[in-house]
């Protein structure tokens, strides 16, 4: 695996960019996985491009992008949209637009419209969401031409550091492949280390 990262802020400007390749090696095939990132914001607008390809042999590579634009609009609205193009087949493939609004405390609508052009369905959802500190819950229903659906959904993740004794929780569905954990104490007999009868020092603010 090798991963390449770039970031660049500016007074009016950030991006963030990244390759990625990965490569699986069998008794009889190879397959490269490769991707590229690149997100940034100006004056409000954020843009995120995202471009993978599967890579089997030169005559079987399977690459599509995804270009998607947020910024916000009037009386706190946000708009999302979205379009994701088939290298193969030459031609976008997917078009979704999402609107979102939030409605009290960290509640939020949620309106989308979606074209699938391969299979030529459209199909409009409309959910809310509610972010807890701890779990990020939602409802929505989907109307399509010919079906209708609704659904619940609840995800979250725990962290559990057994070293510092840390329990964590997150509403996001994964905290990362890494974590940090700062903890400031009074280092009573100058050690270095922290030892049993030394105290946690609270209040203090960190800036990494």
């Amino acid at each position: 695996n090798v991963s390449i990262s770039v970031p660049i802020q500016l007074s009016h400007f950030s991006s963030y960019s990244r390759l990625a390749l990965a490569q699986m090696i069998y008794s009889d095939r190879k397959t490269t996985n490769a991707e590229f990132l690149f997100t940034g914001n100006l004056n409000g607008v954020n843009t995120n491009i995202t471009t993978t390809a599967t890579i089997v042999d030169p005559k079987h590579i399977n690459a599509t992008s995804n270009l998607s634009f947020s910024f916000r609009l009037p009386h706190q609205f946000n708009i999302m949209p979205s379009a994701q193009y088939d290298y193969n087949q030459k031609k976008v493939i997917l078009f979704r637009c999402n609107l979102e609004k939030p409605l009290f405390g960290k509640g939020y609508l949620n309106i989308s419209y979606e074209h699938n052009f391969i299979g030529k369905l459209n199909s409009v959802n409309v959910g809310l969401r509610y972010d807890f500190s701890f779990m990020q819950t939602a409802i929505g229903s989907q109307f399509s031409k010919s079906s209708k659906s609704f659904s619940q959904s609840a995800r979250g993740s725990l962290l559990f550091d057994g070293r510092n004794k840390y329990i964590g929780a997150s509403m996001t569905s994964t905290v990362g492949r890494a974590a940090m954990t700062f903890v400031a104490y009074l280092d009573l007999n100058g050690n270095g280390k922290r030892d049993k009868n030394e105290p946690k020092v609270l209040g203090l603010k960190l800036r990494v």
